[in-house]
């Protein structure tokens, strides 16, 4: 992540370096709150894509153990106080509110 101001690195989260096998990362959107620096990302770290919430400002990472088969996306509400999961699996699509914090389900 850059700074708009003079383009120096802020904060950055990498899971390719180092690795056999670099990994994958997509960024779906900050936090839509003034001053919240948290950041949902995808990442293909078990070998499909699920969901993680890190912390720009700390360096701090918290992966979304949703314990369902198949693969995630997510975006957040508008008031940031959940995410709307997309999960798919075996052709089918379903969408799920996901509160933070706590974490809980919702159809």
């Amino acid at each position: 992540m850059l700074s708009v101001r003079d383009g120096s690195t802020v904060a950055e989260l990498d899971d390719a370096t180092g690795r056999e096998t670099p990994l994958a990362l997509s960024c779906l959107g900050f936090a839509p709150l003034p001053g919240d620096s948290r950041m949902l990302v995808a990442h293909q770290r078990r070998g499909r894509w699920e969901l993680l919430l890190w912390e720009t400002a700390t360096g701090e990472q918290t992966e979304l153990e949703l314990g369902l088969p198949g693969e995630a996306s997510a975006s957040w509400y508008p008031d940031g106080s959940a995410l709307l999961v997309q999960h798919n699996h075996h052709a089918r699509s379903e969408l799920f509110r996901y509160d933070w914090p706590p974490a809980r389900w919702s159809s």
